[in-house]
């Protein structure tokens, strides 16, 4: 059982630590430069993780955009009834 434990906590952590560095390029605004320059990110892009941490930015980004329209839809609704 302990084993197992283990492994899950590896898994979470990869899955946190892939995560962070996809959020970090993100911020950086220069992702596409860096690969460029590098001449071995061909063979470490499209691994597994990265798409997997590509697209959980994606979808975060993704849902901020939706709650703040939403926000923003709830705002104007207010100030509707208020007039």
């Amino acid at each position: 059982m302990g084993k197992l434990a283990d492994k899950e906590k590896y898994r979470q952590y990869k899955r946190k630590f892939a995560l962070v560095n996809a959020s970090d390029s993100e911020s950086s605004g220069s992702e596409e430069t860096e690969e460029e320059e590098d001449p071995g990110a061909e063979s470490k892009k499209g691994t597994g993780l990265d798409r997997f941490a590509h697209a959980m930015s994606k979808v975060k980004s993704t849902g901020n955009s939706i709650k703040n329209l939403q926000k923003a839809q709830e705002k104007e609704q207010k100030e509707v009834f208020r007039e």
